[in-house]
């Protein structure tokens, strides 16, 4: 999935809709918002119970 979202910002540069620096930007808020996500997913997940 991550190598779909790749190309679509390479090819939207490739065609002169977007500047590069506004699909990098975009990349930075992604990674950004999914290392968030991951983060606090980890934090809410109960530690396992070892038996």
């Amino acid at each position: 999935m991550g190598f779909v979202a790749l190309l679509n910002g390479v090819a939207r540069v490739f065609l002169q809709l977007h500047w590069p620096t506004d699909v990098l930007g975009g990349y930075c808020v992604g990674l950004l918002l999914l290392s968030i996500a991951v983060f606090w997913l980890e934090r809410l997940e109960p530690e396992p119970k070892i038996a």
